[in-house]
């Protein structure tokens, strides 16, 4: 399901059939361009907590939502490839990115941004009658690293993130009594292409977040026993809540994504931290007891709804 609705179906280089379009092939984890024509900007939905909670949950601001023409045409389509369908309405975010915190004492962070490129080339497989190349969309695969400064408060970028003008990483750093929470964002600041949309669009988005040395445990939990501060007076059940989940923690916010935090055993923080536009999660079942270790404990349902149960 992930291959199908996320990508790569066919792996890192795949070449897609004649008459198919990424946009058409994977529904999630794409970046459109930002929009030209309207500089206003929408605060990101936080994935993972309230807003309220905790410093690192507070709202980032986040580019505009512009995918009025999801598939669109190819620019060089030949005359038995399918114009592809176009669906209009539908709305995709141009940025992804997450929040996290960190002590006051890491100066930076290693961020790794990956992402899938689809240009409109000869295919290498597919032949028309005449005999020549028919035009297919293939994908390149882009990685970028960055290591932004933390020590000072405010917004850093890299901007031309592995070599793709228009593609930025962007990191934003306010300070929370003992913590530095950071905004770490992947935009496709790319111009609308006059051609086909997705020519400017980026497929299967994501961001891994560690310490500068790829090792340290340095990503705090919302309820860090050592940096944060417990929790507040809201009430016997609030506080009942948080004592009995303490040992879990959430270590990042999404923006337009989920975040997974690898925690090492016997560790309480977080050493990496990776963006998921496709999350997934382990869901145990169910499993009935054996009445038979259970003495006296009455099961029988017609008993359970009698009036006369004592």
């Amino acid at each position: 399901m992930e291959r199908d609705l996320l990508g790569p179906r066919d792996g890192p280089d795949e070449e897609l059939a004649p008459g198919d379009s990424p946009a058409e092939r994977y529904l999630v984890g794409r970046l459109v361009p930002r929009s030209e024509s309207d500089s206003a900007t929408r605060a990101a939905p936080v994935s993972g907590g309230d807003a309220d909670d905790d410093a690192i949950a507070e709202p980032m601001e986040d580019p505009d939502l512009e995918d009025l023409d999801v598939a669109g045409a190819a620019e060089e389509i030949d005359e038995h490839e399918p114009a592809a369908a176009v669906r209009s309405g539908r709305m995709a975010s141009s940025a992804i990115g997450l929040s996290f915190s960190v002590p006051l004492s890491v100066e930076s962070v290693k961020v790794t941004a990956s992402w899938g490129r689809y240009r409109r080339v000869p295919s290498e497989i597919h032949e028309t009658s005449q005999g020549r190349p028919r035009t297919v969309w293939r994908r390149e695969h882009m990685h970028a690293e960055w290591t932004p400064v933390l020590g000072v408060a405010g917004e850093s970028r890299l901007r031309g993130a592995a070599g793709q003008d228009g593609v930025e990483l962007r990191a934003n750093v306010r300070v929370r009594g003992r913590l530095r929470v950071v905004d770490v964002s992947l935009v496709n600041c790319q111009s609308q292409p006059a051609g086909s949309p997705d020519s400017a669009r980026l497929y299967q988005v994501s961001i891994t977040v560690t310490a500068a040395d790829d090792h340290s445990a340095v990503f705090v939990g919302h309820n860090d026993p050592e940096l944060t501060d417990p929790p507040s007076a809201h009430g016997p059940e609030q506080l009942q809540l948080a004592m009995l989940y303490r040992k879990h923690r959430r270590y990042g916010y999404g923006r337009y994504c989920a975040v997974d935090g690898e925690v090492r055993p016997a560790e309480t923080r977080a050493w990496r931290l990776t963006t998921s536009c496709f999350p997934a999660a382990d869901v145990p079942l169910s499993v009935p007891a054996d009445a038979a270790l259970m003495p006296g404990v009455i099961l029988d349902m017609a008993r359970l709804g009698s009036q006369d149960l004592a």
